[in-house]
C-alpha cells in the first residue's frame, strides 16, 4: 500500500512538471516571438490560430493533448483507472498553474481533451472533432469548449470503473478547473462582448494560402522550362552554321 501511495504521489509530480511545458511557447518561440506577449497571452491553440495560423495552432493542440495523454496511460497501466486520472489531471493543473511561469499558464482544455481521450475514446475523441466543427459554425469557441468538458464529465461519470471513489472527483475537478479558468470568457458571453473565434477562417486562409503557392510553383516550372528550349535551340542553330 506504501508503495502505491508513493508511486501515486511520483506520477502526480511529474505530471505537474511536464504540464508546465507549453507548445505554443516552443512553437513561438521557434517563429522568433513569445505567444504570451500576443493577444490574449494565453499559450493555447486559439491564440496561436490568430497568431501563428491554424497548422501551429494545431501542432500545440496536439502536444498539449499528448503529454497529458501520456502520462494518463502510465498511470492507467501502473495503477488503473486512479493512475489514469491522477496522472491526467496533475497535467491539467501543471498547464493550468505552471511553477516555470509564476502560476502562469493556460486554460486546459486541449490538456483535458487528452487525458478524456484516453479514458474514453470512443466518446472523446468523435464528441471533440464535432466540438470544432460546432465552433466553425458558431464562433463561440469558449462555450463550445466548456459544452465539450460538460459533457464528457457526464458521460465519464456514467462510464467510468466506480472502483474509486476519487475517479468521480478528479472528473469533475477537471471541469470545474476548466470552468473557472474561462470565467472571464463566461461573463463576456453574458454581456455579449465575447469575440468570435475565427476558426473555420483560419482554416479556410491555411489551405487558400497553400493552394496559391502550389500554383504560383506550376506557373513558375513551365516559363523555367520553355527558357531552356529556347537556348537548347539557338546553340542547335549555331552548331549547324558552323557546320555549314
Amino acid at each position: 500500500m506504501t508503495a502505491k501511495i508513493l508511486g501515486l504521489i511520483g506520477l502526480a509530480i511529474g505530471g505537474y512538471l511536464i504540464g508546465g511545458v507549453f507548445g505554443a511557447k516552443i512553437f513561438s518561440r521557434a517563429k522568433g516571438g513569445d505567444i504570451s506577449k500576443m493577444d490574449s497571452g494565453n499559450p493555447g491553440a486559439m491564440n496561436m490560430a490568430r497568431n501563428y495560423g491554424v497548422w501551429l495552432a494545431a501542432a500545440t493542440l496536439l502536444f498539449d493533448a499528448i503529454k497529458a495523454a501520456v502520462c494518463a496511460l502510465i498511470g492507467w497501466f501502473i495503477f488503473g483507472d486512479l493512475g489514469l486520472y491522477i496522472g491526467g489531471f496533475a497535467v491539467v493543473v501543471g498547464h493550468m498553474f505552471p511553477i516555470y511561469y509564476k502560476f502562469k499558464g493556460g486554460k486546459g482544455v486541449s490538456s483535458s481533451f487528452g487525458v478524456l481521450a484516453v479514458a474514453n475514446p470512443i466518446v472523446g475523441i468523435p464528441l471533440f472533432v464535432l466540438t470544432l466543427v460546432m465552433i466553425c459554425i458558431t464562433k463561440q469557441g469558449a462555450l463550445c469548449d466548456l459544452g465539450y468538458l460538460l459533457v464528457m464529465g457526464i458521460v465519464e461519470s456514467i462510464m467510468c470503473d466506480g472502483t474509486y471513489i476519487a475517479v468521480y472527483f478528479i472528473i469533475w475537478a477537471i471541469v470545474i478547473l476548466v470552468f473557472w479558468r474561462h470565467r472571464s470568457n463566461i461573463l463576456r458571453v453574458v454581456k455579449g462582448t465575447e469575440n468570435k473565434t475565427e476558426l473555420g477562417k483560419e482554416i479556410k486562409k491555411a489551405f487558400t494560402h497553400k493552394k496559391k503557392e502550389d500554383t504560383a510553383t506550376n506557373i513558375q516550372q513551365p516559363q523555367e522550362d520553355s527558357s531552356t528550349k529556347v537556348e537548347v535551340k539557338e546553340a542547335e542553330q549555331k552548331g549547324i552554321g558552323k557546320e555549314e
